[in-house]
């Protein structure tokens, strides 16, 4: 009856160190899911008729390795508030200038449905560039679709929306996509300015 008490306790104790690491951890850029364990009837069935202590252990070990995987598959992504705040377009930035607004309508953005996605070295911020664009005709949209006549694509972008263009091109839907350098070019030909920007205001992500 000792050795039996003596035997779960351990195994309690022991339980409880293998799993009590596994915790809710947050970081800056990352956020671990914490780890629930759930004790079912078949592997309470199973502990109490093992009474060989080492393989209990190894029990314990190798649920705990299953453990540190799942979180790491689990591992989410979430972008800082500066990110967020670069990669965000106001609604304004959205609602398109009639005719008479534009800059000059005699360049490849006018009355084009442009989406902007993925980083810009000379345009930290997406915003920035969304307005230059509306400045000159595009009509600027967040999503990627069959209506989607530009794609100004900037480096780290998503694949999802790389695969989505490939797909819709192969589909017969002619969507252009311009790299920065490419973009800057467009720029240059048609005298748009964009070394000097306008002070940028602070952005309000709504």
């Amino acid at each position: 009856m000792r050795g039996a008490f003596s035997f779960h306790f351990f195994a309690l104790l022991f339980v409880f160190c293998i799993f009590a690491p596994i915790y809710e951890t947050k970081t800056k850029n990352y956020y671990i899911m914490e780890h629930q364990l759930i004790v079912e009837s078949d592997l309470i069935a199973y502990l109490s008729q093992k009474e060989n202590i080492n393989t209990f252990i190894n029990f314990c070990i190798r649920e705990r390795m299953k453990a540190e995987i799942n979180m790491a598959m689990r591992k989410v992504r979430r972008p800082s508030l500066e990110e967020r705040e670069n990669n965000h377009i106001n609604s304004d930035t959205l609602k398109p200038l009639s005719a008479e607004e534009v800059e000059n309508p005699n360049t490849p953005f006018f009355g084009k449905k442009i989406v902007i996605t993925g980083q810009f070295l000379a345009f930290p911020k997406r915003d920035v560039l969304g307005k230059l664009l509306k400045q000159y005709g595009a009509d600027m949209n967040t999503s990627i679709s069959k209506k989607t006549d530009i794609v100004i694509m900037g480096y780290a972008a998503g694949p999802k929306k790389k695969d989505l263009i490939k797909d819709l091109k192969g589909q017969g839907f002619p969507i252009q996509v311009y790299n920065e350098d490419q973009l800057l070019r467009v720029f240059d030909e048609y005298q748009i300015p964009h070394d000097e920007l306008p002070d940028e205001k602070p952005i309000v992500i709504e």
